[in-house]
């Protein structure tokens, strides 16, 4: 029995030695603060949800020309919506594509116009995956139904999805630094007619133009920084037409505008840097990250294999609270040394270690960590090692 308890005791330290090693080697992780906000385009940590449908459950007198559109919590992978996941009653067909963020997907009905006064089901199943990696399943099965209209003369006029506007009606606290706004329709447009300050308008603000990869969704790119605090109107106008001939113009019906408000300035004070962290990294490169209290304007970042760095690199133009810098031409396997510095002088450095080979096992990078985390910190993060690995300051 002695003996027994010998070989446990012993196999007890094996193993706590063994979580250890383990513990010191895994990664720590933080989200990144950017995948918080990002126009619905960032991936995110829970499983994509359906949210919204065109046409709705219920929806009677639907044209027949119509298109399905489905809004999802997150962006999906577009490979999963096909017919073994999402299917149209009475052996409908479809063509799928995505709007540029991932989450409105349209399918367009290949066999020809829907048949009048007919009742419709679509089902959505949870082999639907979004884009996280692993992915996420979508949540639950969805099944709506809607019936079309009787009369096979009069076609679908375009209208807005409400649910498709990013940033959303009413929204609040949106970036001055939100360079987009995304608008789907209920059928395809005529592009042409799609123009940034004539028929796709942003008040007030400049636009840089429209782009649209389906006809169906569109994006008006929008000149960044907005003003703080300000109620900004986006309008479309009945010049949007439909690719019909003759084309039919945009139903004015209340969805086409709408108004979000940016976030508030920043109260002042003294400038700091409360976060530095290292994501991407590769055997070649590595994205640093810091946050500052104040915006500050585009500073370069000095990093180097040794603690002299001797190379620099710059941050995109523009004043922000959220700050990036991505390096290039890196040696694998190899330790290099950063400096993020401010006047005064407010400096925060760091570490990282490039990755190995990519073919072998012991490849995921590990990053230093300023001051020394303890083995229950490291270990708790175990399970959310799928991310990159971070420096925090």
């Amino acid at each position: 029995m002695k003996k027994n308890k010998i070989v446990v005791f012993i196999l007890l330290l094996v193993s706590i030695a063994f979580f250890i090693q383990c513990a010191a080697q895994a990664p720590t992780v933080q989200p990144n603060p950017e995948q918080s906000g990002g126009g619905g385009s960032g991936l995110g940590t829970a499983a994509p949800d359906l949210i919204s449908t065109y046409p709705a459950a219920g929806d009677v007198s639907i044209p027949v020309d119509t298109s399905i559109v489905l809004i999802f919590s997150e962006p999906i992978d577009l490979s999963t919506i096909v017919p073994a996941n999402v299917t149209i009653s009475g052996g409908v067909t479809y063509s799928a594509a995505a709007s540029s963020d991932g989450r409105v997907v349209i399918l367009t009905i290949t066999s020809g116009n829907l048949a009048p006064n007919t009742f419709y089901t679509i089902d959505v199943g949870t082999g639907v995956c979004d884009q996280d990696v692993p992915p996420r399943n979508l949540i639950t099965n969805y099944s709506f139904s809607f019936t079309t209209s009787a009369d096979t003369s009069t076609f679908e006029h375009p209208r807005v999805i409400a649910a498709s506007r990013y940033p959303a009606a009413g929204a609040t606290s949106v970036s001055i630094n939100q360079s987009f706004v995304d608008v789907t329709f209920t059928k395809q447009v005529n592009p042409a007619t799609v123009v940034a300050h004539t028929s796709f308008v942003i008040t007030p603000g400049s636009a840089t133009g429209v782009s649209t990869s389906d006809n169906q969704t569109f994006r008006l790119e929008i000149l960044t920084p907005l003003e703080y605090n300000t109620a900004h109107t986006i309008a479309l106008t009945a010049a949007i037409q439909d690719l019909s001939i003759p084309p039919n113009p945009l139903v004015l019906d209340g969805n086409h505008t709408w108004t979000f408000t940016t976030e508030a300035a920043p109260a002042t004070g003294a400038l700091a840097i409360n976060n530095v962290w290292v994501m991407n990294i590769t055997g070649t490169s590595a994205d640093i990250y810091w946050t500052t209290s104040t915006p500050q304007a585009a500073i370069n970042v000095d990093y180097g294999p040794t603690s002299g760095y001797g190379l620099s690199a710059s941050e995109p133009a523009g004043k922000r609270t959220v700050h990036q810098v991505s390096l290039t031409g890196l040696t694998k396997t190899t330790k290099y040394y950063f400096r993020i510095q401010y006047p005064g002088p407010i400096t925060a450095t760091g570490s990282f270690i490039t990755a190995d080979n990519p073919t072998t096992s012991d490849d995921y990078p590990i990053t230093d960590t300023a001051g020394d985390k303890s083995l229950v910190t490291i270990a708790q993060n175990q399970n959310i090692t799928s991310l990159a690995p971070y420096y925090t300051q």
